[in-house]
């Protein structure tokens, strides 16, 4: 029943179901569990539960202000969700005694503060009995100091603090005299401790005053941890990607980095799977230098339909903003000093991630985002803690995609691009010659997970997929054109060894049959005789095969002939085929990729994924 309530459900994360706008704010329907589902109030502050017994006021209906209730995702965009595990696990807890209900915390955009919030609220309901007033006392203080330092909000801290004083049994005269005399000394002296990665901080703190002593370091309280366990790691995308950390995507050129940051987000904002690994639902931004606002529209109509979604599904979840042909990318630069300067452009990330409720934010690519040294290694390492800070803040994550250096490390520059992220990815080309549209995506760093994990996947009609995703005909169609290019491939790197060596193959039946030969060879991979002649048979279908004079043999005065590569498969800069005329050898052919093209057995269905030309690479 208010906008503070649907932000909070929104965090803690909600499926896709079916929703009613209100006058208030919003009613969203979930599938029955089965059991009992009772009527609950004040789950966390403005929303409630309806469930056995219960009624809510139905679309169509008008409110006596006016207001029309009507469906934001009517019966037929999406199915009834089942209820989220949090909402179950709130649905579990009895209910407390009707003297004081703990509420459930809303987060601030500071991590130190929420932390101090969670940790007084803890001590406060284990304190023990003669000693509750007390710590009650020491909590208020503590909180209010806060407080007047600017990083809490007053009114939500005296509501926990009420609450949780009246849920322990002290009465409300005792808990009143209690809380103003604390509030009042607290508030007298402020606190506002500085955060490791707080957003306004960064970049912009004050040269210290001459002979002012050195503020102390942000101490973490350790006595919080002896009052309760450590929550569990969260991750927003299976456990390769962990909440409130960035995380770094590379890859050369073309692989299709940018195509698979915009869906993974996609799939984040539907929490839906991707790739086989669940997402963690919220809102996401990416931010692109690289692809022009209509590229991100192709790209995401592509992707919508490989999912079976609206691409209306995403509006209002998914944030795309094309930088692409604008100066001043960069979200930070470096004076002389090496030290960090945020720019606008990182004040309107900032703003734009609290203004629509942000959890998740990409950023392609680091060449254009941080405008400094990539060599240096403290410079990354504070645009990496930039990042961190953005993460933390939106209780989500930060990605940044890198490209490869020449040499072909995994990232250009320091050492720091790898070690100050807790999680790297890499996307590489298929693992199987042949395979222009196969993928692989790779985890060689986690931190809070295991490393060393592999996905293989494809780029199909614009958008990635896993083969076992696909229909059924689709899947064995695109396995059968798979093995038939890798096939044709292996056939002719055979038969350009046999003709460097000058010992001829042939075509017919015979101790020198070609696909009887090849199969003996290691280069044929161990495909087999049966393989090799069918790979035999398309080649000559396709002319990329003949037969033909190869070379004179000298000391027998005859020529020699057999197989040969056709002119038309010869490679643009190679030698040309040679004729029976030509009695000069044939000097070594250099490998070169044959497509296969469409309408013949073997062509693939639809064309090949970048970088192959016909289509936009990313």
């Amino acid at each position: 029943d208010s906008a503070e309530a649907e932000a909070e459900a929104e965090r803690r994360g909600l499926p896709n179901s079916q929703t009613v706008r209100t006058s208030k704010g919003l009613h969203v329907y979930f599938r029955h569990p089965g059991g009992t589902i009772g009527n609950r109030a004040g789950i966390f502050p403005g929303a409630d539960v309806r469930g056995d017994g219960g009624y809510v006021v139905a679309p169509g209906s008008v409110h006596e202000s006016g207001f029309v209730y009507a469906w934001e995702n009517p019966p037929g965009l999406f199915e009834l969700a089942p209820p989220p595990e949090w909402l179950l696990s709130l649905l579990r807890r009895p209910e407390k005694p009707a003297n004081g209900t703990p509420l459930p915390i809303a987060r601030s955009a500071n991590a130190y503060a929420d932390a101090a919030l969670d940790g007084e609220l803890a001590a406060l309901r284990k304190a023990p009995e003669g000693g509750r007033n007390d710590q009650l006392n020491r909590s208020t203080f503590a909180l209010s100091q806060l407080v007047a330092g600017g990083v809490l909000n007053g009114s939500t801290v005296q509501d926990h603090l009420r609450a949780t004083a009246k849920a322990i049994g002290l009465d409300e005269a005792e808990i009143e005299a209690t809380m103003t005399s604390a509030w009042t000394a607290g508030i007298a002296q402020p606190r506002a401790p500085e955060e490791r990665h707080g957003r306004i901080q960064i970049g912009e703190a004050a040269e210290p005053r001459a002979n002012e002593p050195a503020a102390l370091l942000p101490l973490i309280d350790l006595t919080r941890w002896t009052l309760d366990d450590p929550p569990p790691r969260e991750f927003a995308w299976g456990d390769w990607i962990p909440l409130l950390e960035t995380t770094m995507l590379t890859g050369r050129g073309g692989i299709g980095k940018s195509l698979l940051e915009q869906m993974l987000l996609t799939c984040m904002t539907l929490g839906m799977p991707f790739l086989g690994m669940d997402t963690r639902q919220g809102n996401a931004l990416y931010v692109t230098a690289e692809d022009n606002e209509t590229e991100l529209w192709r790209r995401q109509k592509a992707i919508c339909a490989s999912l079976g979604v609206p691409l209306a599904a995403v509006i209002g979840k998914l944030q795309l903003v094309s930088l692409a042909g604008l100066q001043q990318t960069a979200l930070a630069t470096f004076d002389d000093d090496h030290r960090i300067r945020v720019t606008d452009r990182w004040r309107q990330v900032e703003a734009t991630a609290e203004a629509h409720r942000i959890r998740y934010a990409a950023f392609d690519n680091a060449t254009d985002m941080m405008a400094g040294d990539h060599n240096d290694i403290h410079e990354v390492a504070e645009f990496v803690n930039l990042l961190t800070g953005l993460a933390i803040g939106c209780d989500g994550i930060s990605m940044i995609l890198h490209h490869p250096n020449k040499a072909g490390d995994d990232w250009l520059g320091s050492v720091a691009w790898h070690n100050k992220v807790r999680s790297r990815l890499i996307i590489k080309g298929s693992e199987l010659d042949g395979d222009t549209d196969g993928r692989v995506i790779e985890n060689p760093k986690a931190n809070y997970g295991p490393s060393g994990g592999k996905i293989a996947f494809r780029w199909f009609k614009g958008a990635f997929t896993r083969d076992e995703d696909l229909p059924p005909n689709i899947g064995e169609e695109i396995a059968a054109n798979v093995q038939a290019s890798h096939d044709n491939e292996v056939f002719l790197t055979c038969l350009r060894e046999r003709n460097r060596q000058q010992r001829a193959v042939s075509d017919r039946v015979s101790k020198t049959y070609a696909p009887a030969v090849f199969a003996e060879m290691p280069e044929s991979k161990g495909i087999g005789k049966a393989r090799l002649d069918r790979a035999m048979d398309r080649l000559f279908r396709r002319n990329l095969i003949e037969r033909g004079f190869l070379w004179r043999d000298t000391a027998e005065g005859k020529d020699r002939h057999g197989l040969r590569e056709t002119s038309a498969n010869a490679p643009a800069n190679g030698p040309p085929t040679r004729s029976a005329d030509d009695r000069s050898s044939l000097p070594p052919t250099t490998a070169n990729t044959h497509p296969i093209p469409k309408g013949i057995s073997g062509a693939a269905h639809e064309a090949a994924a970048p970088p192959q030309t016909g289509r936009p690479v990313f």
